[in-house]
């Protein structure tokens, strides 16, 4: 047998057949896989672009691709980040527009929600680093912090109070979305007569161009639970007079809305989000409050298995959610915030590139560390075999090949040498 030896791959080894130039009748392929990340734009011989980028130009890859199906007529948003730049493409408007130009890390996650009380879905997006939610015509925060300053209270005459002490909070509230922050600090307790107002100030207006008004909140008379009391329809005023009565407030304040924590992965779940890749809770997952996705309370996490286990992805397959770990499987049990738990699966393996799950008819694929493997909601399967064995021999010598960017940092491939 005549050994040829190739030298002088500067530009890398290619490891698999060009599909493109097989017989159709010797490919095989997965029928009805979903997506969410597309990933790099690769353009090759007879493959078939985007119309999109087929009139754009760039010097850097286009990665982290995706795109969406949202309220309106023909509306499709398209996502994809060049550098570290994103951009989104609206089909409806016919322009694309710089969404952030600092997105640093190493991937961009996405996922579509429409909340509460929104007429139209907002994507969430997240690189690890910076956090925005995005219409496809503007972007906003993605959570509302907090007031910082402390309400200022006297009391006056012609109101309905009872005799006693009172304590008052106040909060920022976005009407488009139905999301509101935590409330301020209380401030001091100060006792009134009967039927005196109070008189507040130093209710702060908030920075953040999302707030639309603000919430004030008080206590009843020598409570400790505060009540919505009224609702300032503007981001402008700092002044507000209360006169209700104690029976004229029934609306509790909920004590802790939260924002999300920073999460390289987001996913939607049924009416959550859930965020994971956190890098001091590698193994949690944080899911906000019920169509609120702008609202996580610190409590509202689960942990899958131990933090040496990082979730390294998140994957719906048959009505459930499944996080991908780096040694396991783990599956979400439960339907809300109440009873959502982790369960263990039989799978004895994990992935070994964050991006490569991806869910299909017949269970989610991905890249194990020693081939692909499939999961069947159960247990997983390696269907691959090693290359050693089309050429009937073991390799003399094993070179690490970076196959960007479906691995996150490197994964080792087995190629022939002579």
């Amino acid at each position: 047998m005549t050994e040829i030896l190739i030298t002088g791959l500067t530009a890398g080894v290619q490891n698999r057949a060009a599909h493109e130039q097989m017989k159709p009748e010797a490919l095989y392929y997965a029928t009805d896989i979903t997506t969410d990340v597309f990933g790099s734009v690769v353009c090759r011989n007879h493959h078939e672009v985007n119309s999109y980028f087929n009139t754009q130009v760039f010097t850097d890859p286009v990665k982290d691709i995706y795109q969406v199906d949202v309220e309106g007529t023909n509306k499709r948003l398209l996502y994809y980040r060049v550098a570290n730049v994103l951009y989104c493409f609206n089909s409806y408007t016919g322009a694309t527009r710089t969404v952030n130009s600092a997105m640093t890390g190493s991937h961009v996650s996405y996922a579509a929600f429409k909340p509460a009380a929104s007429t139209y879905t907002y994507i969430y997006i997240t690189d690890g680093i910076t956090m925005l939610a995005d219409n496809g015509s503007a972007s906003i925060t993605w959570g509302i912090s907090a007031p910082e300053g402390v309400p200022f209270i006297r009391y006056t005459t012609g109101g309905n109070l009872t005799a006693g002490s009172y304590r008052y909070r106040y909060s920022f509230y976005d009407a488009t979305t139905g999301s509101e922050s935590n409330a301020s600090i209380a401030c001091a307790a100060l006792t009134a007569t009967a039927n005196q107002a109070t008189e507040i100030s130093n209710i702060q207006a908030s920075i953040n161009s999302r707030v639309t008004s603000r919430r004030i909140y008080r206590t009843l008379v020598n409570g400790g639970s505060y009540y919505l009391v009224a609702t300032i329809p503007d981001n402008v005023l700092t002044e507000f007079t209360d006169t209700q009565a104690d029976s004229a407030l029934a609306t509790l304040l909920t004590e802790d809305q939260g924002v999300p924590p920073t999460g390289k992965i987001v996913r939607t779940y049924k009416n959550y989000l859930m965020l994971a890749g956190l890098s001091n809770y590698p193994n949690r997952v944080h899911f906000c409050i019920a169509n609120l996705p702008d609202n996580f309370p610190e409590t509202y996490y689960i942990e899958a298995g131990s933090s040496d286990d990082v979730v390294l992805n998140m994957i719906e397959w048959g009505g459930r959610m499944y996080f991908i770990q780096t040694a396991s499987i783990s599956g979400l049990d439960g339907t809300n915030a109440d009873t959502f738990d982790v369960a263990g699966t039989r799978s004895d393996t994990g992935t070994a590139a964050s991006q490569s799950p991806a869910a299909a008819s017949d269970g989610i694929y991905f890249l194990g560390f020693d081939g692909v493997y499939r999961f069947d909601g159960a247990k997983s399967v390696k269907i691959s075999e090693a290359i050693e064995r089309a050429f009937g021999r073991t390799p003399s010598g094993l070179y690490e090949i970076v196959e960007y960017p479906q691995v996150e940092s490197s994964t080792r491939a087995v190629v022939y040498q002579g």
